[in-house]
Formats: structure tokens, sequence, C-alpha cells
């Protein structure tokens, strides 16, 4: 993108004029395409976390602007790397097999086939509900099914108990391969987060992030106990699996399941939220998964208890920025999560400044971060957080970061400070999600999460919430292996307890470093200089088996 000539309107901050933006461009292809109808840019048209899809109204060739046919939520901003761009539906550009534009005028398709077209199966759907869906039903089980080619949802599940879905394959899918419990209708006319107003709804996505911004204690009716084990999903449009179950308001366990799986190339339409799994509720995990090949997150998290164990997770976060592989914010009653025995490799990008592999935002709290070897891991914090409080982070390998192996901000004594009424205010995010969708002073959260009931009291200062200074942060028995940058403290109050960790510029006695074996050998010095360090069970890590369909 080059210059901003005109923001448009920026619908998150309650501008809903609807005044599209415009902006100069710096490849001289655009002089083709002007005139051409039905046009679409989709990247990231402000910041990295925020892609979108905008249909272009006009292209100037003489001032070489611009000028989009509706507003970015964010508005438009330019100057760093990630503000870039595709161009999608031009015969113009239809010069290379696999690629494709639809004229809807006369509801022709042209294609320049990957392959001959005599030996093709050749499909084009127009189903927008499920192929499949599971209401209510209990002990069903759908084993080694090719579930494909839909413009809405694979496999939808609503309610019921013990259903499992195993050996299938997912895949050529217009959203969500797999969606346990609810979506929901947008009924607010514009595009939002803050002002959003939803209806929840059975077998469709629709605007289920945004509904869940404003309803943090959502039950979407996902059921309970139920398994999805040893698919694949792949090639969807806006995700791979929305994995919900169990009560964050009661902090009941859903006990639902996502193991032995592959989900790779999972945002083809939408990126921002669009995550390889979702998962909310209380009480499900994320086990033994393959999850790669991806511009955002592998895996966004909402809700309580959560278990992340034996996980394979790589290449992900690669075009974007303020991304990572496991993203959880916003809510410091999201509590009680692990993320254990897990390889994160190859995240993010050396040139995106703010990549992170376990990303803890805007005052997360109550994370373990144990056992997981990470090589080659994010930017700006290989485990980072934004003035969290109670995330310790032990007996894990880091290996060739891209920056700090960890960094904790004081996030309100330094970016953050303009934003306070925003998040602790009368209507702030963290008073309506600690106060009204759940009460932390009384159970079970009182109970259950004593170190939070003090979050939102006052400090005698009478204007600093205890919230605000992050407190019992843990970083002990970790090694460090060739990082430039080991730790990073930022602003006053950024508190964490470092304890014994040790940092090499050596293989401290890996396997096969060169294989990315990073399992320990029993004579590794790690073992002398960390007495209690515990050997991580990184062969039994990823998938076991075959993934997907025979």
């Amino acid at each position: 993108m080059g210059d901003v000539i005109d923001t448009g309107s920026i619908p998150r901050i309650g501008d809903y004029t609807n005044r599209p933006g415009a902006f100069r461009y710096t490849d001289p292809r655009h002089a083709r395409w002007a005139g051409a109808a039905d046009v679409w840019f989709q990247g990231f048209f402000h910041h990295g976390f925020a892609d979108d899809k905008i249909l272009v109204a006009s292209i100037d060739t003489v001032r070489k602007v611009v000028r989009f046919a509706s507003p970015h939520m964010y508005g438009l901003g330019s100057g760093e790397n990630f503000n870039q761009y595709v161009a999608l539906n031009l015969l113009e550009e239809l010069d290379e097999p696999g690629e494709w534009y639809v004229d809807r005028s006369t509801g022709k398709v042209y294609v320049w086939p990957p392959s001959d077209l005599r030996h093709a199966r050749i499909n084009v759907s127009v189903l927008e509900q499920p192929l499949l869906a599971l209401d209510n039903c209990s002990h069903v089980t759908l084993r080694g099914i090719i579930v494909e080619c839909g413009r809405g949802l694979g496999i939808y599940m609503e309610g019921g108990e013990g259903n499992r879905i195993e050996g299938c394959t997912v895949r050529s899918i217009g959203t969500v391969g797999i969606m346990l419990g609810q979506g929901a209708r947008q009924t607010f006319p514009h595009i939002t987060a803050d002002d959003y107003a939803g209806i929840p709804v059975s077998g469709d996505v629709g605007s289920f992030h945004s509904h869940y911004y404003r309803n943090t204690a959502w039950d979407r009716k996902a059921g309970r106990n139920h398994v999805i084990a040893g698919c694949e999903v792949y090639a969807t449009g806006s995700g791979g699996i929305i994995l919900g179950g169990g009560s964050k308001k009661d902090l009941v366990s859903g006990g639902n399941e996502v193991t032995d799986c592959r989900i790779h190339d999972f945002d083809r339409r939408n990126k921002a939220g669009a995550a390889g799994i979702n998962i909310d509720g209380c009480g499900n995990r994320i086990l033994h998964s393959e999850i790669y090949n991806g511009d955002l997150q592998a895996i966004l998290v909402h809700g309580n208890e959560h278990l992340f164990e034996y996980n394979h997770i790589h290449d992900v976060a690669r075009n974007s920025n303020d991304a990572s592989a496991w993203y959880l914010g916003r809510d410091p009653s999201d509590q009680g999560n692990i993320v254990r025995y897990n390889f994160f490799h190859h995240v993010g990008r050396p040139d995106r400044k703010w990549t992170m592999g376990v990303y803890c935002d805007d005052a997360t709290c109550g994370v373990l971060v144990e056992g997981n070897v990470f090589y080659r891991v994010a930017s700006y914090g290989t485990v980072y957080s934004n003035g969290g409080h109670d995330i310790v982070v032990r007996n894990n390998i880091f290996i060739e970061g891209y920056g700090p192996a960890y960094q904790l901000k004081s996030m309100w004594y330094d970016f953050g400070i303009r934003d306070i009424p925003y998040f602790f205010g009368k209507n702030g995010v963290y008073t309506r999600r600690l106060t009204e969708a759940i009460d932390i002073t009384t159970p079970p959260y009182s109970v259950r999460y004593p170190n939070l009931k003090d979050w939102l009291d006052l400090l005698p200062d009478g204007k600093t919430y205890v919230g605000m200074r992050p407190r019992r942060n843990v970083f002990d028995q970790n090694v460090l292996v060739r990082y430039e940058e080991t730790y990073r403290l930022v602003a006053k109050h950024a508190q964490c307890d470092f304890g014994e960790n040790y940092i090499t510029q050596q293989d401290p006695g890996f396997v096969d470093a060169a294989k990315m074996d990073f399992r320990l050998k029993d004579g590794s010095v790690v073992y002398r200089e960390l007495p209690g360090f515990v050997a991580i069970p990184f062969g039994e890590i990823g998938p076991r088996g075959k993934a997907g369909a025979l």
C-alpha cells in the first residue's frame, strides 16, 4: 500500500458514517484493472491482526489512487511491511493454472485448469447449510467419511453427549470445517466490536467472534464429552474447528476433545479469528494434533481450564503482525488454562516485529506454560504477556527465537495508559466481564480463583486498580539456546520472578538438532545445570497415526 489519501470512516471507534477509504497504489498493474467490475482486494489494510476483503469502487490511473466501496473496520493505514494485499477476481490476471474468475453478470466461471479437464471432477456448491449435522443426538459415531464442497459448514454439532467424529476428512469448505455449538447472526447494521448485537443461531458461524466479544459467558450449547479424533481438516474458508462446551459462568467442564487431528490451510477466505482451532467454554482439550499453514493464530482461546497437550504447531502467524500460535486475551477470568508438552516451530517471521508464540494478551491471567519446545518462534516474545498475573513459565526449551524468549509489559504504565477508562471504567471491558458476565467476588469464581477476587479493587492511591500491576509471574527451570535477547520487562511494575534458568549459545545435548529432534540426551549438560529439570516427552508430540478418511 502506498500513501493513504483518506482513511475512511472507522467503525471500530463508533464512526458509522460509512465513508470508504482511498490510497495510492504502487504497482503499475493496477492501470489495466481500471474499469473492471467486481474486483476485490484482500489484505491487512491497517493492523496486522485485522485482514479484510473489500470491493474496489474505482481505480484512478492518473492520480494512481484506489477507492474502496466500503470502509475498513480500523480505517486505512500504511507504512508497515504487512500493509499488503492481493487482488481477486480479475480476468486480466488469469495467467497460471489453478486461477479462476467469476463473471456474476452472466453466471460464468472462467478457470485455468490445473490439469487435463477430461479426467477432472468439477464441483460447484450452492449449499450454505452444514453438509452434516448432529442436532441434540447422543452416542453417534461418524467414521471414515469425506465431507467436502460446501459453502457453509462441513460438520455441525449441537447439544447431545458422547458423539464421535473419527477418521474423517473435511475439506473445500466455505466457512469452518467442524463446529461444536452455535454461531450468531448479526443484527447491528455495521462492522463493529463494542456496539455489536447478535442472535445465537444453529448451523451457521455468522458473526460468532463479535457476539462472543460482547457475551463472554455465552453458552453455545455444544454438548458434552464429544470427541473429534484422527480427522484431517483443510482448505477451509474461515477456520478449521470451533470447539465449545461446558459452562464458563458456572465453571462446569464440557469434556469435549480434539485429538490426533491434522488441521492446515484453514483461512482461505477470512484470517482474523479464523484459527486452526477456536476453543471456548470450560474444561475442553486439544491433544496430539498438528496445526500448520495459517496466516494468523493456530489456536484462539476463550474460557477456562482447557488443556493443550502434545500438539505440533508450525508455520503460522506468517503474513501478519500482532499475531501468534496460541492466543488468549482481554478477560482476566479466563483462568486455569494449561499449555504443556507441545512443539512450536517457525512461528512468525523475523521481519514482522510483533509476532508471538504463546500470547497472553491484555491482562490474561492464570496460564501454565510447561514442558514445551519452541524453535524459531516469534519476534516479540516466544512467550509474551501484556500486563498478566499468575503466568507461570517453567521447564521449557527455547531455541533460536527471532526475539526475546520472554517478554512482559506492564501495559498500564506503557502503551495502555490512555485506555484505562476503556477497560476499567464503569462500562469498561473488564468491568463488564468480571462483574456482569460472571462475578469474581462470589462462588464459583471466588472459590476456584481466590487470587482474582481483588482484581478490580483500588489501591490506597484511589486511582490505581489492583489489576493494573502484574504479580505472581514466574519464569523458572527453562533452557534458552542461542537467543540474542533472553528476557524483556517493560515499564514500571513489570513483575516476574526469575528462578534458575540455563542460558547457552551451544547445543546442550540434543539428539539431532539439524533434524529438529530436540530430545535431550541422557548426558545433557541441562541435567547438571538445572538438577530439577524434567525430561520433556518430545517423541510423543503430534498425531498418533494417519489422520483423515482412508
